[in-house]
């Protein structure tokens, strides 16, 4: 187990971070509980997790039987150069289409996809996928990456953190605190020292 202060820090800012989330909202009146709008219900973002004890957070919402092979070729759709972490759009000879992203941010991504997944927030399929072959010749080919499956869902359009109907549920509150310790997390590197 690491001893440094590093960790000691990152986990009470994470603690702090989240706990307020945790509590119930303090209501004036019954009326007042926060709903997620008609266009948009609850569901959409986040269902009550019944089932913690069978969860399986190594694999999250996928399965090791969907993880993307190695052995196979994928056509490249399009380079992604937005946001902090390049990657690409491709798909695999079965058909699915995966988003990759390369980049320090891949690990952390994946773990925190997990946690909000046992929590009860929905989340694609993601997979820690190296040594993988793109059809041609690209940059960083094999790289450590993160494989987010896109084709086992469609997207309706998006909507922003600041601007989204379900700004005022509890669960999005959550979803948020847990976002900042994720962007947090971002700017620490942990290194085991032997105390």
């Amino acid at each position: 187990m690491l001893k440094t202060p590093i960790v000691h820090v990152v986990c009470l800012v994470a603690t702090t971070a989240i706990a307020p989330s945790c509590a119930r909202p303090v209501l004036k009146s019954p009326g007042e509980a926060p709903r997620a709008s008609a266009s948009a219900p609850l569901e959409e973002l986040w269902r009550s997790p019944t089932d913690l004890d069978r969860r399986d957070l190594f694999w999250g919402p996928g399965q090791q039987s969907h993880l993307p092979s190695t052995a196979a070729e994928y056509t490249v759709m399009k380079r992604d150069e937005t946001g902090y972490s390049a990657g690409y759009d491709v798909e695999g000879p079965d058909g699915r289409r995966w988003d990759i992203k390369l980049g320090k941010e891949v690990q952390p991504e994946i773990v925190l996809s997990r946690i909000l997944w046992a929590l009860g927030y929905h989340q694609p399929e993601t997979y820690y996928v190296t040594g993988w072959k793109l059809t041609g010749e690209w940059k960083d080919e094999g790289a450590p990456a993160r494989f987010r499956l896109k084709s086992d869902h469609e997207t309706e359009g998006e909507w922003a953190w600041r601007e989204n109907p379900f700004q005022t549920v509890q669960p999005f509150q959550g979803h948020s605190k847990l976002k900042i310790v994720y962007e947090f997390s971002q700017q620490i590197t942990i290194v085991p020292v032997d105390l």
